[in-house]
């Protein structure tokens, strides 16, 4: 699959396939998929695409557009943010899941993506 990128709050995020070989090297972790903030990618295992998955990362990417990960935020703050982003954001959240879904399950049959040098700062689900 080529890289695709899709929107998040007005930013390109690069979305990533990458299949258990190329994974299990770059990452050395049986996770499902990763955020990585820092260049603005969502990395996707291939053996465990959902919709579930794929809506969890897309989480993270929308709270990384908030800019509030060096905040030193209370738990009721954080819930705060979440609960605008649903009552928000809802909608952009979902359209650009489903888009990732389908994308994806359209491709998953193609060649992997070329992984770049990867970052430190990312998140797994």
């Amino acid at each position: 699959m080529k890289c695709k990128s899709v929107k998040v709050m007005g930013k390109s995020w690069n979305i990533q396939v990458l299949k258990t070989p190329t994974w299990q090297i770059k990452f050395d972790d049986s996770s499902a998929a990763l955020c990585d903030e820092s260049s603005r990618t969502l990395f996707f295992h291939t053996d465990h695409i959902s919709l579930g998955t794929i809506r969890h990362e897309v989480r993270h990417a929308f709270i990384s557009e908030c800019c509030v990960r060096s905040a030193q935020l209370s738990g009721p703050q954080k819930e705060e943010i979440n609960a605008d982003l649903d009552a928000e954001r809802w909608n952009e959240m979902d359209r650009v899941s489903k888009s990732i879904f389908k994308n994806i399950k359209k491709h998953k049959t193609s060649s992997e993506v070329v992984l770049r040098a990867f970052p430190r700062n990312f998140h797994r689900r």
